[in-house]
């Protein structure tokens, strides 16, 4: 039985096919370590106008009115009221109004609590 050397990550991006000659145990450990900085990279990529190395346009942020928050939320707009939230937008005189892009960050972090 012959030992084929596991290939890095550089091997892989530059040759997909390689992933087939993965052990399982490599291929988790490799997915475990990257799936972190996924959802960073496709941030960063988004917020720089740049996808799949093409420029896009960038989606501009939308302000939601309580009712629209508290149904995201799965809430009441008297519950969201009585609470101050990090993606709350201040000083446009409209009452309260939330970011959205800033609501959509706030519920992926805390997905699997």
């Amino acid at each position: 039985m012959s030992l084929t050397p596991v290939p890095d990550l550089a091997q892989l991006l530059a040759d997909p096919a390689r992933v087939a000659a993965l052990p399982p145990a490599e291929a988790r450990d490799l997915l475990l370590r990257l799936a972190p900085l996924v959802e960073d990279l496709r941030l960063r990529a988004l917020h720089a106008g740049v996808q799949h190395g093409r420029p896009v346009a960038v989606e501009p942020d939308r302000l939601l009115g309580v009712k629209e928050v508290a149904a995201r939320l799965g809430r009441s707009p008297d519950y969201i009221y009585r609470r101050r939230w990090p993606f709350e937008v201040k000083g446009d005189g409209r009452g309260r109004r939330f970011s959205a892009q800033g609501l959509d960050r706030y519920l992926r972090s805390r997905q699997g609590r």
